[in-house]
């Protein structure tokens, strides 16, 4: 299944030292598996190999990572 294009935009402002307000427009693209161009193998493969980080990426506290 292909992403189809989902788009998140965050948008934040900025004051400028009394000058005036910036507007910072940031946007971020989800993808799908399909969208990297991997096959079935290396998509198992990747899977596998960061399921071992499954515990402590779910752990309390750790949704702090997902700001950065």
């Amino acid at each position: 299944m292909q992403s189809q294009n989902r788009d998140k935009q965050l948008l934040s402002e900025i004051k400028d030292g009394g000058k005036g307000v910036i507007i910072v427009q940031e946007t971020r693209k989800e993808l799908a598996i399909a969208d990297l161009g991997w096959s079935e193998e290396e998509t198992k493969e990747t899977y596998y190999r960061l399921l071992s980080f499954k515990e402590d990426w779910e752990a309390p506290g750790m949704e702090a990572y997902d700001e950065l």
